[in-house]
């Protein structure tokens, strides 16, 4: 089987905030050789994405040392707008975590349950006491960690991280994801196993009346198993 591989796209943002990490005033500007842009103003190290493209997803969701970090929250990061969406403004703290954060609360989501990224994010902000998570790794690790799970199926499906749920993570407003492995088709085929009705809104997919069954919303709803 092909080693998976996280797009173009998703490894330069990522690595535009590993570099923020290292250097938050640097975030943006083309400073030092072997730099190049990728979308509007974000610095990339051409460096730090050939070796993600390199790794297998679950050493892509390896804890890094740099992380967790604290960043005051700028106009200027590529997350801005999700975060300021979720309430969090400029000069805010918003906190930058490891995949295993994120793969903790995803492995928490019971049957009959979902929860969306917007819901992840603010979980993890709480429990390091910011105003917000950047949703944009976060977004990434979600992605990594769907496709290391079916991975570890793949081979065997004996390890914890071959048990994780990922696909009761939706992304924000209920909709499907698709970056998870078998793109929304697979995403859809999951949760509708799970009873789960999923409705087309023009391309996309969202699950229906998501709300209902948010973690966030307390008592859970009873689901057939």
């Amino acid at each position: 089987m092909d080693v998976a591989r996280l797009d173009g796209h998703s490894a330069g943002l990522l690595c535009a905030f590993i570099r923020a990490v290292r250097t938050p005033g640097d975030l943006g500007r083309r400073a030092s050789a072997g730099v190049y842009v990728r979308g509007p103003g974000i610095g990339v190290p051409s460096q730090c994405e050939e070796e993600l493209m390199k790794k297998t997803w679950a050493q892509k969701i390896e804890d890094k040392t740099t992380l967790p970090k604290v960043l005051k929250l700028e106009k200027r990061f590529p997350c801005y707008n999700a975060v300021h969406k979720m309430g969090a403004n400029a000069g805010d703290p918003v906190v930058l975590v490891n995949p295993s954060e994120v793969l903790q609360v995803m492995a928490s989501v019971p049957k009959g349950r979902l929860t969306t990224i917007v819901d992840v994010c603010r979980t993890i902000a709480q429990n390091h006491g910011v105003a917000a998570c950047c949703s944009l790794t976060t977004g990434i690790f979600i992605m990594a960690i769907a496709n290391a799970v079916e991975d570890a199926i793949a081979s065997g499906g004996t390890s914890a991280l071959a048990g994780v749920p990922y696909w009761r993570t939706l992304k924000a407003d209920g909709f499907l994801n698709e970056k998870y492995p078998g793109g929304l088709e697979g995403h859809k085929r999951h949760l509708t196993e799970e009873g789960y009705a999923v409705v087309a809104r023009g391309k996309r997919y969202q699950v229906a009346g998501f709300r209902t069954y948010l973690m966030s919303r307390g008592k859970p709803a009873c689901r057939d198993s």
